[in-house]
């Protein structure tokens, strides 16, 4: 921040407490009551006037600023800034930069209107005002609520408009957008989203579109009758139908990756190809009357289908499937003249 800007009426001398000062601009106030009967206009002041209560003061070149012996300070109106070059209002604070606070029931605490944006937070800046040459290690928002009975949320985002309600990036290692819920007993979501347009509540993009992470579910999605609580399609979304890339990948180490489940409707409903990796086909030679397949996971209470994939020219049939442990074995009701295949499938 510049320090040649013109200091507020920097000959008068600073109070020295509190009924100092209420006094100062008790006298003050006085004076400025009487000058308002004479005129209304704004004030232009030359540089180096002082700053009159109650008018509009013009004329400045440089920025007005406020500074304690602490290090915090207040810019007004500047114009040439090496860091927030043409701000309105500067603040810089240990604590706080710039507070605002509303008692009003429709109350605003901070407003903020721009072209590119009405509220900026960032952990640096250049020297034209953009993002960059980041030095903090903040995040750039944080919203608290530490009222146990405050329903609201943290951060609530809205538009009436075409874009996004809510976006965030980062150049950093950290997340764009960090949400969580200290409280137990608090039953809401984390993140909220909801459109009454036809995009999507929540869009994720990236290596890993959207993960979840649950004690109990990582994702839930629920919808309307007809409707579907989950859609997932590989491929880029202006495919109308995906020539690659699967709708959904599930994996498990141990337990179950996929489980469905309707008490009165269907569980599993597939339109298209189906493949399994423990189903395939084995052959059975020439004058033989089993074959022997190796598969990692049988046990003796796995269940294996079987069914001839080749027409023997004879009364031939699969006669049994005996499972064992890490293999199963097909037999023939009678040996063959020539190789046949036998297709399989194992449950369980």
């Amino acid at each position: 921040m510049q320090r040649d800007a013109t200091p507020v009426d920097a000959a008068a001398p600073k109070p020295t407490s509190r009924r100092s000062l209420l006094l100062g601009g008790a006298v003050g106030l006085a004076g400025l009551a009487a000058d308002s009967l004479v005129s209304a206009q704004p004030a232009s002041a030359t540089q180096g006037s002082a700053v009159l209560l109650g008018q509009d003061n013009t004329g400045a070149t440089a920025a007005t600023e406020l500074e304690e012996s602490g290090g915090a300070y207040a810019s007004l109106a500047n114009p040439d800034d090496t860091v927030f070059a043409n701000a309105g209002v500067i603040g810089h604070g240990k604590n706080t930069g710039v507070a605002g606070v509303a008692s009003g029931i429709f109350g605003v605490g901070v407003t903020g209107i721009g072209t590119v944006a009405g509220v900026l937070a960032t952990d640096g800046v250049v020297a034209s005002g953009a993002p960059g040459g980041a030095s903090g290690t903040g995040p750039g928002v944080v919203a608290q609520l530490i009222n146990p009975a405050n329903k609201s949320a943290a951060v609530k985002a809205t538009t009436a408009g075409a874009g996004n309600a809510l976006e965030a990036t980062t150049t950093g290692a950290g997340s764009a957008i960090s949400a969580a819920i200290t409280d137990a007993k608090n039953l809401s979501d984390v993140i909220s989203a909801t459109t009454n347009g036809t995009g999507a509540g929540v869009f994720g993009s990236g290596e890993i579109g959207l993960r979840g992470a649950g004690r109990q579910y990582g994702i839930v999605g629920t919808a309307g009758v007809n409707a579907y609580g989950v859609y997932a399609q590989g491929g880029t979304a202006a495919d109308a139908v995906p020539a690659s890339g699967g709708g959904v990948f599930a994996v498990s180490g141990g337990g179950t990756a996929v489980y469905a489940m309707s008490d009165t409707g269907v569980a599993l409903k597939v339109e298209g190809k189906v493949a399994f990796s423990r189903s395939g086909v084995a052959q059975v030679k020439a004058r033989k009357t089993s074959v022997t397949v190796t598969l990692a996971g049988v046990t003796t209470s796995s269940i294996v289908l079987a069914t001839l994939q080749t027409d023997t020219g004879a009364p031939i049939a699969v006669a049994n499937v005996v499972a064992a442990s890490r293999s199963f074995t097909i037999t023939l009701t009678a040996a063959p003249r020539r190789l046949v295949e036998v297709g399989w499938f194992v449950i369980g």
